[in-house]
């Protein structure tokens, strides 16, 4: 029985890789994208009205809206009798 080292010593352990290395080339075409799978959102609980209100005082929208004074709008008004 012949062994083979995988360097010049007979003491290395490991027989020597019978497969050369290959080189490295790009694929011949980019690989397909598999679809993604759509992970549906848990299901939020319902808001009790003190959250509703909550939600509504705290809103970003106040930090850059501007109060203004109410205008009737008699067009709009009469265009939908009201």
């Amino acid at each position: 029985m012949i062994l083979r080292f995988c360097c010049e010593k007979k003491t290395c352990p490991l027989p020597k890789n019978p497969f050369p290395a290959l080189p490295l080339q790009p694929p011949p075409h980019p690989a397909p994208k598999l679809p993604q799978k759509k992970v549906p959102k848990p299901t939020p609980k319902p808001l009790k009205p003190a959250d509703y209100l909550k939600k509504i005082l705290t809103a970003r929208v106040y930090d850059v809206a501007v109060e203004s004074a109410l205008e009737p709008a008699k067009s709009l008004s009469l265009r939908l009798n009201n």
